[in-house]
């Protein structure tokens, strides 16, 4: 996990929109990084912004952000056709994350448990 100080400065880089387009890569990396609240919070605002709408949704989907399912909803209209295909993906992501268990401490949504069979 990324410290505070890198993540405080990805949340700068990616919140400047005096770059455009090249934040594409930071935004996505995002949602590698973190799913805390800052973080989440700035991907849900990136997502009227037209230089990295696509790719905040990525993220979020990543980060199995719940909190942020309505926010991508709103955009299963969006005019292109690849945002509209990750919309799909990222709210299938997130309703999968949602019937597994709670979030465990460290932040990062808890994957489902195989049951082992019985040994021989």
């Amino acid at each position: 996990m990324a410290s505070d100080e890198v993540v405080g400065d990805l949340l700068k880089l990616a919140g400047a929109s005096s770059y455009g387009e090249a934040r594409q890569m930071i935004v996505l990396g995002l949602g590698k990084v973190s799913a805390r609240p800052p973080v989440v919070r700035l991907l849900v605002a990136l997502l009227s912004d037209d230089d990295v709408i696509g790719h905040a949704v990525i993220a979020l989907a990543k980060l199995r952000a719940s909190s942020a399912r309505a926010e991508i909803a709103a955009l299963s209209r969006h005019p292109k056709s690849w945002i509209r295909r990750e919309v799909k993906k990222a709210l299938e992501r997130i309703g999968r994350a949602s019937k597994i268990s709670p979030t465990p401490a460290a932040g990062r949504p808890a994957t489902p448990t195989r049951k082992r069979p019985p040994p021989r």
